[in-house]
């Protein structure tokens, strides 16, 4: 276990970045948040492999969810939205969206996958979506 599986949330100084995507993208969210680790910043998700334990990522059987997505998103630094057409039709992403607004958090939208921002939510159509994944296939480079 690194020191990244064993602090509490508060303990480390690196970047918290909150992750909001669709579970239909959790293969893309899952190396994306290897990226972000392996460039010493912290991701945070529901399902973060990296704290199996979910002592400071995650949402552990225990927690009631939609608080503990509150408090990951309260916490983060900063929140990376990955924009496809599944977290485009997610309430709960979209509700993602309106808390980190709220709290003044920086949001970084990521496009994984085509969307029509015509049919998209407002929140996510008033993001400045300026990065896109280079591989049309997975969403992501490998």
């Amino acid at each position: 276990m690194g020191p990244e599986t064993t602090q509490e949330a508060g303990d480390d100084a690196r970047t918290r970045v909150f992750l909001s995507y669709s579970r239909k993208d959790a293969g893309l969210v899952a190396r994306v948040a290897e990226g972000l680790l392996a460039a010493r910043l912290l991701a945070d998700y529901d399902q973060a492999a990296h704290d199996p334990g979910n002592v400071s990522a995650g949402i552990s059987a225990e927690d009631e969810w939609w608080k503990r997505l509150q408090e990951m998103i309260a916490s983060a630094d900063v929140m990376v939205f990955l924009v496809s057409p599944d977290s485009a039709a997610s309430t709960v992403c979209d509700e993602e969206i309106a808390y980190a607004r709220a709290l003044g958090k920086r949001i970084i939208a990521v496009l994984a996958r085509p969307v029509d921002f015509a049919k998209a939510p407002p929140r996510l159509s008033a993001l400045n979506v300026r990065i896109e994944c280079r591989d049309g296939t997975s969403g992501w480079p490998e």
